[in-house]
């Protein structure tokens, strides 16, 4: 029951842009699924609702073109009448029916529902509702002011060597990386790498990003090259120190650390 709920609640996640889905407790394996259930429903429901509407606009309209003819004709001279034509009363009513914005609007959910079906059918993508998308273009800039007042001063990232771990590098990052995702391939140092998780840590590196080298037969989709100021860091090595009475620079060679995950 509770599985079914958490299922449920997903369908409506999926609605939501990717970058606020993180939240979501859910693999990607349930969240492709319940894109590809949400796309299906979203399609039926606004398709049917474009049918169920058009027949019913059709019928209602056509009904009064017809009544208005038969008045228009009883009140006119005896002998004189007004040919109807059903074609003609299809072709206007059908016009007129496409010309409203309630049929573009379901025709565009329609439309929309088809591409989250077909992205998560496809390269196995969730794609969320535009419209959501774009409240959270308007939510992003406004948050991107107060953010860059809170992080502070932008600072160069730091790259660290893991070993023993289901990760190979370590990116610590003054400013968050939205496009930096499970889609994304980055190539560092002419290797290539799968972003597994984004965190939070401490520090001036307050942005964490789990990095593996792309195993073979990965698709690879976009890559995005990444060239930071600074080398890598092996586990263990030690950063220039900073000079005295310098806190800045101490937080900066702090080792990175993913202790608090993100919500």
């Amino acid at each position: 029951m509770r599985r079914a709920i958490g299922f449920c609640i997903a369908l409506l996640v999926t609605l939501i842009p990717g970058r606020y889905r993180r939240w979501w407790p859910a693999t990607d394996d349930d969240m492709i699924s319940a894109g590809l259930v949400s796309g299906i429903l979203q399609l039926s429901i606004s398709f049917g609702l474009f049918l169920a509407s058009y027949l019913n606009f059709f019928q209602r309209r056509v009904t009064e073109l017809y009544m208005l003819a038969e008045e228009i004709t009883a009140g006119a001279p005896t002998g004189m009448s007004i040919p109807v034509s059903s074609q003609a009363l299809g072709a206007a009513t059908t016009a007129e029916f496409l010309l409203r914005p309630s049929t573009w609007l379901l025709l565009y959910f329609t439309a929309e529902g088809t591409i989250r079906l077909l992205a998560a059918l496809g390269p196995h993508e969730v794609v969320g509702s535009l419209p959501l998308h774009l409240v959270g273009n308007v939510h992003d800039r406004f948050r991107a002011r107060n953010d860059e007042r809170r992080l502070g001063p932008i600072i160069p990232d730091r790259v660290q060597a893991v070993e023993g771990k289901r990760y190979d590098l370590l990116v610590g990052a003054s400013r968050p990386k939205p496009a930096w995702n499970r889609h994304i391939t980055i190539r560092y140092r002419d290797e290539l790498y799968e972003v597994l998780k984004e965190s939070r840590g401490q520090g001036a590196h307050n942005f964490l990003y789990e990095l593996r080298v792309s195993p073979a037969g990965r698709v690879t989709r976009k890559i995005e090259d990444y060239e930071p100021e600074t080398g890598p860091l092996t586990p263990g090595s030690a950063a220039a120190p900073p000079a005295p009475g310098d806190t800045s620079a101490a937080q900066r060679n702090a080792p990175l650390s993913n202790a608090r995950a993100s919500p």
